[in-house]
């Protein structure tokens, strides 16, 4: 009997199913919004930094053991169109990233001038300096986050690096995007 109700429901559904992917762009964005668990009342930008620390946690497995890295420090999130400039969009994110990495991933975060040991050129590269063997010793660091974003019309897309200061290499990344709304766009043009 319960098939039966079942059979009378399901070309319900396929026909709703079939009006959402047949929707205009903006009911797409919203659509993902909503599969994503962000709705414009919920901080979309602090889900995104959460989502940013927990693909990133300074974690590492050896001999299957997991080990953290106790203390890091996060360089300020920059527009990759042009990184010479500090938006209220990029400190909001580093700010979140911060309470972010405390939270789920217990670590120190140490607060510096990041400028002195590590640039980005304007092509987006990271450069170490000379003076990184200076940071590790007076900060008790070897790992630094880089991070930039780009908005477009219909998303903003945040690229996280966790570097090895020793190696320079990047031990960690994590890309990801959300819908554009009002007040990103508001804090990116601040």
């Amino acid at each position: 009997m319960q098939y039966k109700k079942l059979l009378k429901f399901l070309p319900i559904l396929i026909i709703s199913a079939i009006n959402l992917s047949c929707s205009s762009i903006t009911s797409t964005i919203n659509y993902e919004a909503y599969k994503f668990g962000i709705e414009k009342s919920k901080a979309p930008l602090k889900y995104l930094a959460d989502r940013m620390a927990y693909h990133t946690c300074p974690t590492f497995k050896v001999y299957n053991k997991t080990y953290t890295i106790p203390v890091v420090a996060v360089m300020t999130y920059v527009d990759s169109n042009n990184i010479n400039y500090t938006s209220a969009l990029g400190k909001t994110l580093t700010e979140l990233f911060k309470d972010a990495l405390i939270r789920e991933c217990h670590v120190k975060i140490i607060e510096i001038n990041l400028s002195k040991y590590v640039t980005v050129n304007s092509h987006g590269d990271v450069a170490l300096s000379s003076n990184v063997n200076d940071l590790r010793t007076k900060f008790r660091t070897s790992y630094i986050y880089q991070g930039m974003y780009t908005l477009t019309r219909h998303q903003l897309i945040v690229y996280t690096r966790l570097i090895n200061l020793r190696t320079g290499n990047i031990d960690k990344a994590y890309t990801d995007e959300i819908p554009v709304n009002d007040e990103i766009r508001e804090l990116h043009d601040e």
